[in-house]
């Protein structure tokens, strides 16, 4: 039965990816008119979503997600999901809202996606002070420009994922500075569906994202920056807690 499992996964696996660059290549020419042809960059996110959402359904595993507070689409967030899988990005990207991905590097090498990936995010090289320094500066920017961003505060994926990592600064710095609300995400079973341990096996299993009450930042300071982060952390350990219970997949260990 083991052995049964494992090739299952291994051919789900082959039809994923045989599916992603299926539909990545299909769309892309769209992709390369919005992001060269000045006037058509407006339908550049909505594409983005089409592709994903897509995606998604195609692999069997449409997105399921839930609404915990009041959110207003004209204004902005900063998102800070937990990140446990390659999935993490299209989960959250092609739902109701235009956010920017601060992400690494290696995913703008990938063919295609890496072309795409790198006009429609921040890029950064984490092993480069000065690219680090560049990212930063580009989200201040685009935050003073009124756009969203979305930040794994865990800065990686946790390979010892459901556990979350120790979140970074990083985020909520920028929340507090800017006095923009910070929106944990709880992403409950993409290390399941496909771990970042390196093992690249898909397994099926519904998709879920949680989009928790918006958190105020107005009035923050630095100082606050600790208890800020320890928040989102507690939501979002809450409701993997609740979620893993219930799918009886995993639970979490330890919540420092």
């Amino acid at each position: 039965m083991k052995g049964l499992k494992q090739k299952l996964g291994q051919a789900y696996t082959i039809y994923g990816v045989i599916i992603f660059f299926l539909v990545l290549i299909a769309i892309f020419p769209f992709f390369w008119l919005v992001l060269n042809i000045k006037p058509l960059e407006k339908y550049g996110y909505s594409l983005y979503k089409v592709w994903g959402t897509s995606l998604h359904w195609l692999i069997g595993m449409p997105i399921n997600r839930i609404y915990k507070g009041s959110f207003d689409k004209n204004k902005q967030y900063i998102f800070t999901p937990n990140h446990s899988s390659f999935l993490d990005i299209t989960a959250v990207g092609s739902g109701p809202f235009n956010v920017t991905f601060l992400g690494k590097i290696e995913l703008a090498k990938a063919p295609l996606f890496g072309y795409i990936y790198k006009r429609f995010n921040v890029i950064v090289d984490r092993k480069s002070s000065v690219s680090r320094k560049k990212a930063v500066e580009d989200c201040y920017k685009l935050l003073e420009e009124g756009k969203s961003l979305a930040v794994f505060p865990e800065g990686t994926i946790s390979r010892k994922a459901p556990e979350l990592m120790p979140f970074k600064d990083g985020a909520f710095l920028m929340a507090i500075e800017k006095q923009v609300p910070v929106v944990p995400v709880t992403l409950p079973f993409n290390w399941h569906i496909l771990n970042g341990d390196g093992r690249f096996i898909m397994k099926w299993h519904k998709l879920r994202v949680v989009f928790h009450e918006p958190i105020d930042t107005c009035g923050m300071t630095k100082d606050d920056i600790p208890m800020l982060k320890e928040k989102v952390r507690s939501i979002i350990e809450k409701e993997l807690d609740e979620q893993l219970e219930e799918a009886q997949i995993g639970k979490l260990t330890t919540t420092c």
